[in-house]
C-alpha cells in the first residue's frame, strides 16, 4: 500500500494532504466543495518524504521510469501518473486515499484519481483460467464473465455480482 493522503487538522477544520499533488484540501463544511492550499510549513517534510516513496513506489513498476529516477532523482506528474497506473494493473501498488462517504469528503479527488490515473480494464495484462486458457480483457469477443459473488437479500431474493472480462453485457434485470 502506497500513501497518496494523510489526514490533517487545519485550525479546526477537517483537512487532507495530498502527496502526489502536493497539495492541502482544507473542508470547511459538510459536503462542500474544499479549499486548496499550500502544505503548511509544519507538515512539509513528512508530505515531502511520503512524497519521495511515492515517486520510488511508482518508478519501481516500469525500467525506463527507474531509469528516469535514477537519472533526475525524479518524477514529473506525467511520469509519475505513468508508474501508479502500470503498478496498480500489474497488482504492485495500492494506492491510499481518505475520505468520508457519510460527510462527502475527499470523494471527489478519488474520482479524479479513478478517471485520470487509474488503469483501465484493456490495461491490465491477461489472466489465466481454472483451464489454463488465457483471457484479456476485450470488448470485440463474444461475452464471458467471472462470478465473484452471489448473496441472498430478503426483499430481492438472489444476486450474482459478476465482472465482465470480454464482450460486453446486454442484460435485462426483470423483478
Amino acid at each position: 500500500m502506497v500513501q497518496i493522503q494523510y489526514p490533517y487538522n487545519h485550525n479546526g477544520n477537517i483537512s487532507i494532504i495530498d502527496v502526489l499533488k502536493m497539495k492541502m484540501y482544507v473542508f470547511k463544511d459538510e459536503g462542500g466543495k474544499p479549499e486548496k492550499l499550500e502544505i503548511p510549513d509544519s507538515e512539509k517534510e513528512k508530505a515531502g518524504q511520503l512524497h519521495n516513496d511515492l515517486v520510488e513506489k511508482a518508478a519501481e513498476n516500469e525500467e525506463s521510469l527507474m531509469e528516469i529516477f535514477f537519472d533526475k532523482g525524479t518524477l514529473n506528474e506525467e511520469e509519475l501518473k505513468d508508474g501508479i497506473r502500470s503498478g496498480m494493473a500489474h497488482y504492485s501498488f495500492f494506492p491510499v486515499f481518505c475520505l468520508s462517504g457519510a460527510k462527502n469528503m475527499g470523494s471527489g479527488r478519488l474520482m479524479g484519481f479513478i478517471d485520470n490515473v487509474a488503469p483501465s480494464a484493456v490495461d491490465k495484462p491477461p489472466f489465466n483460467t481454472a483451464n489454463n486458457k488465457e483471457l484479456s480483457y476485450d470488448g470485440s469477443k463474444p461475452t464471458s464473465a467471472f462470478v465473484f459473488k452471489t448473496q441472498y437479500e430478503s426483499n430481492i431474493g438472489k444476486i450474482t455480482f459478476v465482472k465482465v472480462i470480454t464482450g460486453a453485457c446486454h442484460w435485462t434485470i426483470t423483478y
